[in-house]
């Protein structure tokens, strides 16, 4: 005997087409109703709200402000770093000193300059700028056949300011790279702005394979521009 066929088999699809389909209009006043809370509602609004934390910030920074000179903070900015003063200037015209001026990179050593003279260096015997104005000893520019030649640039670091010359790094790479020639071109003070400069005009005369530059001090409190 067969039965009743369920609801269930009898319900059929239902599709888009057989819903029913009403227009909805709403009038301006409803509309307003509807967007009253809506973030972009009024842009004076905005406005008013932005000043506001403005100013709560800025009360807030001032009382903190205000606490920190209560309590005897003081901000100290760090000071300019002197390259040289007026009695260094005026022997830099003068032919006298460690330094001398120069029309492209500013100031370079003076050949033949000491060491131990204005406390750029410990006395350290009788040891000189060379004739070619750079620390160490003096090479021919045309390197020597099959040797690694090195040039390193810098501030006062590279150059060794404080130290005897086989205590510098140039000088101390030269040792661990047998057979390699290590011209020290650091020149205290320079900024890497001069260091550029100087291995335009001067350093790539004496066809270094390798170059270091090595620019801190003067470049971070004083940018090169």
């Amino acid at each position: 005997m067969r039965g009743k066929p369920s609801r269930k088999s009898e319900q059929r699809p239902v599709h888009a087409e057989d819903l029913p389909y009403h227009r909805f209009t709403m009038g301006d006043d409803a509309f307003k109703e509807v967007t009253k809370g809506s973030p972009g509602r009024s842009f004076l609004q905005i406005i008013r709200q932005l000043v506001i934390g403005l100013a709560i910030a800025g009360v807030l920074f001032g009382g903190l402000e205000g606490l920190l000179r209560v309590a005897g903070f003081k901000f100290q900015a760090p000071g300019p770093i002197i390259i040289w003063n007026a009695q260094m200037d005026r022997e830099m015209k003068q032919q006298q000193g460690v330094f001398r001026f120069h029309p492209y990179w500013f100031w370079e050593q003076r050949p033949g300059a000491r060491l131990d003279e204005r406390g750029v260096g410990p006395h350290c015997g009788a040891e000189r700028i060379n004739g070619a104005g750079y620390r160490g000893p003096e090479l021919p520019q045309p390197p020597l056949r099959g040797a690694l030649r090195v040039a390193v640039l810098g501030d006062s670091s590279t150059f060794g300011m404080g130290v005897c010359w086989d205590q510098t790094y140039a000088a101390l790479l030269e040792r661990q790279l047998r057979g390699a020639e290590v011209l020290n071109f650091g020149v205290i003070g320079f900024s890497a702005f001069q260091g550029e400069k100087l291995l335009e005009g001067r350093v790539l005369q004496y066809h270094p394979s390798v170059i270091l530059a090595a620019f801190g001090a003067v470049d971070e409190l004083l940018p090169a521009l």
